[in-house]
């Protein structure tokens, strides 16, 4: 695995400026990278030309993709060369230089697909619950342990459990704005593929947030039908329940505490994964 050929698919949204961040962390890795694929959904002329005079640094290349984030990564796959390794960046996302070494070395150690830690601007670690040490994943901790931007695949991976539903996830033409890699993973937890969490594995993600927002809490809406979506199609319904009356007891729990905006929050979650559970969403919602 020393000798792995490690590429990267980034769907990108036009995001110049974190792009050049993230292919200059590139440039810099101690296990180089051996092809990078941009899959432009603005077919914006800034992107071209920033691809054009970074291919004289990195193995880089760009394809036209629309329909949103899953479609650019499967269209990214679609245009690879031959490797062993795939790991799919967002275009707000950076590596420190042993990102991808480390990478590799979990993979040799674990086979099948190896997620790694997010690390925000403010040094919290998201969604993803702590951990100091390596776990297999299983259809339960996938949900809380794996992101997108995280996760490297052995290349064989995708001939087994297939590709990114492109039904699912940010910019797809469904209501169904996320959900994506729980269901690629589950997927490949079902084919007795390994996964696991390496919190080894680091990736660190500029996007602000501020969930006292009106904003944050309709984009958290848009992402629980998505995983509402996704819960439905691999899990019974006391799993589908239990996955509503966490964010309902959430919000009472709030909301007597004087706590409105996170009452809020937890309010537009259980919204969400319920519209995305029974598959059509409230009328007028946002």
């Amino acid at each position: 695995m020393s000798d792995s050929r490690v590429a990267l698919v980034v769907s990108t949204i036009g995001r110049t400026a974190e792009l050049e961040e993230l292919l200059l962390s590139l440039e810099s890795q101690s296990h180089p990278v051996s092809a990078i694929v941009i899959a432009d959904q603005t077919r914006d002329h800034e992107v071209r030309r920033l691809v054009t005079r970074w291919s004289r640094r990195l193995p880089v290349t760009r394809v036209i993709s629309s329909g949103g984030a899953s479609a650019g990564r499967n269209d990214g796959i679609a245009n690879l060369p031959p490797c062993d390794v795939v790991a799919f960046p967002d275009d707000d996302v950076w590596y420190q230089p042993d990102t991808v070494e480390r990478a590799v070395h979990a993979l040799r150690q674990h086979g099948g697909c190896v997620s790694g830690l997010l690390i925000t601007t403010k040094g919290t670690t998201g969604r993803m619950a702590t951990a100091d040490h390596p776990l297999p994943l299983d259809n339960k901790s996938v949900w809380r342990r794996a992101m997108e931007a995280t996760c490297f695949f052995e290349r064989d991976f995708f001939s087994t459990a297939g590709h990114f539903d492109p039904n699912l996830g940010v910019g797809s033409p469904t209501p169904w704005q996320s959900g994506e890699i729980s269901d690629l993973l589950l997927r490949g937890l079902r084919h007795n593929i390994p996964v696991w969490f390496n919190p080894t594995v680091r990736v660190y993600d500029r996007t602000p947030v501020d969930p006292d927002t009106t904003a944050y809490r309709l984009k958290a809406r848009r992402y629980a039908r998505g995983t509402g979506r996704v819960l439905r199609r691999h899990h019974g319904p006391a799993r589908c329940a239990q996955s509503v009356a966490a964010p309902a007891a959430q919000s009472v729990y709030h909301l007597l505490r004087g706590q409105p905006t996170a009452a809020s929050l937890k309010l537009q979650v259980l919204l969400g994964r319920a519209e995305g559970i029974v598959g059509a969403v409230l009328p007028h919602a946002p």
